[in-house]
């Protein structure tokens, strides 16, 4: 009973484990443990690690009969190997996410333990929410967090209203990807093409929920930045007149929720992997938002009539964002009836711009022309007032289709 150790701060060197008594071991999973702490019929949990000693301090005194003075009894805290504790039952613990990494704190009856690394053996059982991307922190839980992840100011005005708060609050992610309910990646732009996520139409089935997931960019100095799951998705805005990086476009992705307004910057996507619902967010500066499965595509292609097929992979979200921002960038120089007439030279300077990474493979009227892309860049015309130029790709995206279709019946 009571905590061995004192007064001391728990953690450290040799990790931190949990054991409930009727089990020893197995040690329970930490974080499930303290949900249930207090609650009638649970054992108490009790907190297992190596105290390492305190930093020497400058006025140290020398310990009664140790003798050199304080230097020496400083050399004496400094080589001490700590010792190992069992602490008295848990009462309760508290997740620090102003500090990185992610701090964690456990208190008993006589004392409070910082945890600083579990045990290598039960790092699987310790994972606090946000600490990785299969435990990602809840959405309700970074509201919470605002003090800490919110920003305000530097140039950032979220394009959404609502008629039961004034204004969302905006949080900024990187390693981000659109994702359903099942982790696996999705096109917001084919998903959601009007940009505000469907209801259900009589007869039909319930639209599909989207969900966003990534890292929360802290706005407090040396905070975490936790991974997060929000969602779902109810609408999304692109913002185009952006000072451009390098000469190149540089465009702003908005997604909104119930909770918050989230700022997606294109160079801060999550990296394409080969399997998404398998594969968990990761960081890859430059990389497009994510790309299409195959399989979708094939859908897709059966459901339009052969309407703009993709021979490899489809037009990822992040490319099409880029695309749009750069014909926007050709036409500044244009007013918008000469930027009408000069159709393939805008597209095709705007097409060369695009990193190669991203559209190798890729052929610019395969992707220009699908549904979804074609629609996206329209509206983005229209509401840049160049609406002779986004007549002229309706037009050549009929001629293409009719194209592909007389192909089809000749094969």
């Amino acid at each position: 009973s009571g905590d061995s150790g004192g007064n001391g701060v728990g953690g450290g060197e040799g990790g931190a484990e949990v054991y409930e008594p009727q089990t020893y071991p197995p040690a329970p999973d930490l974080f499930k443990a303290l949900e249930r702490l207090g609650q009638h019929g649970q054992p108490p949990v009790f907190l297992l690690g190596h105290v390492p000693p305190r930093a020497p301090a400058a006025n140290d005194a020398a310990s009664p009969g140790a003798g050199g003075g304080p230097a020496a009894a400083a050399a004496a805290v400094a080589g001490a190997a700590g010792v190992r504790v069992l602490s008295g039952a848990l009462l309760g613990g508290t997740l620090d996410y102003s500090v990185a990494p992610i701090g964690l704190w456990l208190r008993t009856e006589r004392a409070i333990y910082r945890c600083l690394e579990a045990a290598p053996s039960y790092a699987p059982r310790c994972r606090p929410p946000g600490g990785s991307p299969s435990v990602p922190l809840p959405e309700a839980s970074a509201i919470g967090l605002l003090h800490l992840f919110e920003h305000t100011g530097g140039g950032l005005e979220q394009p959404f209203q609502s008629k039961k708060r004034a204004a969302f609050p905006i949080l900024r992610l990187r390693a981000y990807e659109v994702c359903g309910r099942d982790g696996a990646a999705r096109s917001l732009f084919r998903a959601m093409p009007d940009g505000v996520r469907q209801r259900k139409a009589e007869g039909k089935e319930e639209p599909e929920p989207l969900f966003l997931r990534g890292e929360l960019v802290p706005s407090a100095a040396g905070a975490s930045s936790p991974h997060l799951w929000a969602g779902p998705l109810r609408a999304w805005s692109a913002e185009f007149e952006r000072r451009p990086r390098d000469g190149k476009a540089d465009p702003l992705l908005w997604v909104c929720t119930q909770h918050a307004a989230y700022a997606l910057a294109l160079s801060a996507a999550s990296a394409p992997a080969a399997d998404k619902s398998a594969a968990p967010a990761s960081a890859g500066a430059g990389a497009p938002l994510q790309r299409s499965a195959s399989a979708e595509l094939s859908r897709e292609q059966s459901r339009t009539g052969g309407e703009a097929p993709a021979t490899t992979w489809g037009a990822g979200d992040g490319l099409v964002l880029r695309l749009a921002a750069e014909v926007l960038l050709q036409c500044r120089d244009h007013v918008p009836a000469r930027a009408g007439k000069l159709y393939n030279i805008i597209l095709s300077n705007a097409w060369e711009r695009l990193p190669k990474a991203e559209s190798a493979g890729l052929k610019r009227d395969t992707l220009l022309y699908e549904r979804h892309v074609a629609s996206f860049l329209c509206t983005a015309l229209l509401d840049a007032k160049h609406a002779p130029l986004a007549s002229r790709l309706r037009e050549e995206r009929s001629k293409y289709i009719e194209e592909r279709k007389r192909a089809a019946q000749r094969d």
